[in-house]
């Protein structure tokens, strides 16, 4: 189990708040859009989903079948935060306040073996990373598709 797995795994709800914390400090908590209990739920989950990912394949590589849950959970999340309103760039930048709470659980548990900090942050940036752009592509497909649906009923 490499360091990354284990703060998954062990500090659970004190990355979830984090995150929800990031995420009003990015801007992107969007009250109007979204009820603080799903929100919850739903990073909760993704917490779940990333955690049984990298236990599975933690080589940075999404692509594969050990990532296959987290990618159809965070095409679902992108497609329904599209039709709710969310931009492809909030839907990012929501994926990306998970990077705040991550490194500061890792600093805490790895700050006396900075090579081993060094490579599971840049681990950690490089998924979420990865994971982001995956969002943004989703998001983007779906606010296609309700722009052609919306022209369509135009005409």
């Amino acid at each position: 189990m490499n360091s990354l797995e284990e703060i998954l795994a062990r500090d659970e709800d004190e990355l979830l708040t984090g995150w929800l914390q990031a995420q009003v400090a990015a801007g992107v908590r969007r009250e109007d859009l979204i009820a603080e209990e799903v929100l919850r739920r739903e990073c909760s989950g993704l917490l779940r989903a990333f955690r049984d990912a990298i236990a599975q394949d933690h080589s940075g590589d999404i692509t594969g079948p050990a990532w296959q849950s987290m990618r159809e959970t965070l095409t679902t999340l992108s497609g329904t935060r599209a039709h709710q309103g969310f931009s492809p760039v909030e839907v990012a930048t929501f994926m990306f306040t998970l990077k705040q709470p991550i490194e500061r659980r890792l600093r805490q548990a790895l700050g006396r073996s900075p090579e081993r900090l060094l490579e599971d942050v840049q681990l950690t940036n490089a998924l979420l990373d990865r994971i982001g752009l995956l969002t943004v592509a989703a998001a983007q497909k779906v606010r296609e598709a309700i722009i052609v649906r919306q022209r369509e009923e135009m005409i």
